[in-house]
């Protein structure tokens, strides 16, 4: 902290002071380094005497004095070491010495610096070269002398730009602390009316806190009635306006809060009469489907009952023609058993007839046989035998065709029968036919009328659960009706606690 305030403390000519001395202590150190006499000491003392008297006179001359001190001590410096191979080093103290000086923040000691340094170069190059340059070729001196000369225009013009930039922002700052005391001083006055303000409002607020304490304790009657100060007459203006609607507004509220006790009452009581019905209807509801649901699952019974007799008759239908077809086919082979009787008929009337005649010419035989004599005897035993033969054989065709007559009329009864049972059986099926029908009609109707009573069931259980529901949804709006009367009733008493201006004065005239 107190390095900072001594730098603070500096000012830019004590600076440059300081850098005339210190290059006066160079000059004699370098003196001492190269062995020489005094004199450049002496001229570097009064150089920096001339500095320091400068600085302390304080003059309109002083900057350029101390630029041209620091000029004159690097002029030394680069004499002092005349003829040694540093010589050439020694003028980077010249650019050191443009820097100092454009400390001072003037553009005219810095330009003035620089027209020294070149007027101490071009003169010493043709006048006095080894004070200058180590070489003693004129050329050589005048050209380094025009390159030394360009780099100190440019560091010059380089460090005269950057003193106008900070003379500029010096003017700035000057000027921002200018109006920095300005704003200062309207900020004072800001203050002084800012407390001015800040004790009318207390004042104001003060009044307003009596009269919204009133008006938190739920009084009405509580109007502003004192002067405000101007900045606050607007708000006493609102603040009596809103007490006053504020009024009015609950004078209405506990209106309405009676009357929504009344409909609250009312709709108490028409939604106690709607849970009630809604309840019974449900019960009744529920009935309804318990009874439907017991119809619908014994239609759904008879449904499958009358779908297995369905099943059952179309399968006896089915038997039935099966029958008919197997009886058809029994009276079609009676008919051929009948026909084939009575060709078996006609075939033993055949062999009846070969027996007659075997017998006929057996006979003749014997009597050929007889009038042969002895020579026709066998003839005769063999028409003897052919004679029995023949008998046998009309004796047994006799009883073929017997039992040939027997059994075509057995063929005629059994054929008789099988027609019969033919024709029975034939209107069996027709009747198996017209069964199965009706079955499946009764079938299809059962199951139309359990489908219908299925979907009525359904429609029923989903009545059932809105009834249900909005008996629930009657027994809320019930509670509700309860709790808008109960909340109404206590709105009521809430209002009555407002102490109203009207109320009040009506209690005063009283």
């Amino acid at each position: 902290m107190k390095i900072a305030s001594f730098l603070r403390g500096i000012t830019p000519a004590g600076i440059v002071v300081f850098v005339a001395c210190a290059l006066a202590v160079l000059n004699i150190g370098a003196e001492l380094f190269l062995g020489l006499s005094v004199v450049t000491t002496v001229l570097s003392v009064l150089v920096a005497g001339a500095a320091v008297v400068s600085a302390r006179l304080k003059t309109g001359l002083t900057d350029y004095v101390l630029s041209l001190a620091l000029v004159a001590q690097s002029a030394i410096f680069t004499a002092t070491f005349t003829g040694h191979a540093w010589q050439i080093d020694t003028h980077m103290l010249y650019f050191l010495v443009l820097a100092c000086v454009s400390v001072l923040g003037r553009v005219g000691p810095l330009l003035a610096a620089c027209g020294v340094i070149a007027v101490h170069h071009a003169g010493f190059s043709l006048l006095m070269p080894a004070l200058v340059f180590p070489s003693v070729t004129l050329a050589e001196n005048l050209l380094r002398t025009g390159l030394h000369g360009v780099l100190v225009l440019l560091e010059t013009g380089a460090l005269a730009l950057s003193i106008a930039q900070r003379n500029t922002m010096a003017a700035r700052a000057e000027a921002a602390t200018w109006d920095a005391t300005e704003e200062a001083g309207r900020a004072q006055a800001a203050r002084d009316d800012a407390q001015r303000r800040a004790d009318e409002t207390d004042a104001a607020v003060a009044v307003l806190r009596a009269h919204l304490s009133r008006l938190a304790d739920r009084d009405l009657d509580c109007p502003i009635d004192s002067t405000l100060p101007v900045e606050f007459a607007d708000v006493g203006d609102d603040f009596n306006r809103a007490v006053s609607q504020l009024s009015e507004a609950i004078g209405s509220a506990q209106s309405m809060a009676r009357g929504f006790a009344r409909e609250a009452e009312a709709l108490q009581s028409v939604t106690g009469s709607l849970s009630t019905r809604s309840e019974e209807q449900a019960l009744a509801l529920s009935e309804v489907n318990s009874g439907i649901g017991a119809v619908s699952e014994r239609l759904a019974a008879a449904a499958a009952q009358a779908d297995d007799a369905a099943n059952a008759a179309s399968r006896t239908r089915s038997e039935a023609e099966e029958g008919g077809v197997v009886t058809d086919r029994a009276i079609a082979a009676m008919n051929l058993i009948e026909s084939s009787t009575s060709e078996v008929a006609k075939i033993m009337d055949l062999i009846d007839d070969i027996a007659f005649q075997t017998n006929l010419l057996s006979l003749n035989a014997g009597v050929e046989a007889a009038r042969a004599g002895e020579s026709g005897r066998g003839f005769a035993v063999v028409a003897s035998e052919v004679r029995g033969l023949a008998q046998r054989t009309a004796e047994a065709a006799s009883g073929v065709k017997e039992l040939i007559a027997k059994s075509a009329s057995h063929v005629s009864d059994g054929a008789a029968l099988v027609n019969e049972t033919g024709d029975r059986l034939s209107r069996i099926v027709d009747q198996v036919k017209a069964v199965s029908g009706m079955i499946e009609t009764i079938r299809d109707g059962s199951q139309a009328q359990s489908a219908d009573i299925s979907s009525l069931s359904q429609t029923v259980a989903d009545l059932d659960g809105r009834t249900q529901a909005t008996a629930g949804q009657s027994e809320e709006l019930a509670a509700m009706g309860m709790r808008l009367r109960s909340d109404a009733e206590e709105l009521a008493q809430s209002m009555a606690a407002f102490h109203q201006v009207g109320v009040r004065q009506g209690r005063h005239a009283a």
